[in-house]
């Protein structure tokens, strides 16, 4: 901060919150993501991002299949599993957007299904280069699969990807709990789950390992 706003705070006693600065820079302008979305790689993979429903909030899925459309990289599908008592939401704007858009496929089941069930039974139908794990009511910056491939054309050889993340107030405009994370750290990885979302795995290493298994997937979580 400069010499003048130290002052301002301190006149005013306002708190200073040098992470209030950092996500103000971070804001993407229109002319930036309009570059983005125009932009071309070596290696353009597509993205199968899974979204398992149970119990969650038909409001917060739209969210984020909102925030999954607004991407500056096109090239994704949805894989959205749910159970009955998800069919039966009276979201219109949800029902809409899913049956809108060719990108989201959808399986559902006539029982309730656990966490890792809906995971499965969605990662059955994905068809992409990249299987992306998401929290069913999290959002996604605009740019996230953008700076994933970014770095995939840097690093063609990579089997897996995770990201930054953070937490954002009910009204959506306050940012609050950055989560930095380190480079890949096995000794900590054992310890806590620093990885969390957004998780991305190259296709070929998911087949190799299998399907979700329940009891791994809770400890994990």
């Amino acid at each position: 901060l400069s010499f003048i706003q130290y002052v301002f705070f301190a006149i005013f006693n306002i708190e200073r919150n040098d992470y209030y600065w950092y996500r103000k820079k971070q804001l993407f302008q229109n002319k930036i993501c309009n570059k983005q979305r125009n932009s071309e790689f070596g290696i353009e993979p597509t993205f199968s991002i899974l979204i398992p429903v149970c119990g969650t909030d038909p409001k917060k899925v739209r969210k984020l299949i909102e925030s999954i459309q607004r991407q500056t990289y096109r090239k994704w599908e949805i894989c959205f599993s749910c159970g009955n008592e998800f069919l039966k939401s009276k979201d219109v704007l949800l029902s809409k957007r899913v049956k809108r858009d060719h990108r989201i496929k959808v399986v559902c089941s006539k029982s309730s299904l656990s966490v890792t069930e809906n995971m499965n039974r969605a990662l059955k139908i994905a068809k992409g280069d990249f299987i992306t794990f998401v929290e069913a009511e999290g959002l996604l910056e605009k740019n996230a699969f953008y700076e994933c491939v970014k770095i995939i054309n840097q690093f063609p050889q990579i089997d897996t990807l995770y990201t930054d993340e953070d937490r954002i107030s009910v009204d959506g405009k306050r940012y609050f709990h950055p989560h930095f994370k380190s480079d890949f750290n096995l000794d900590l990885l054992r310890s806590t789950n620093y990885i969390g979302h957004l998780f991305i795995v190259k296709r070929e290493l998911q087949k190799e390992i299998g399907l979700v298994c329940e009891k791994l997937f809770y400890e994990y979580e």
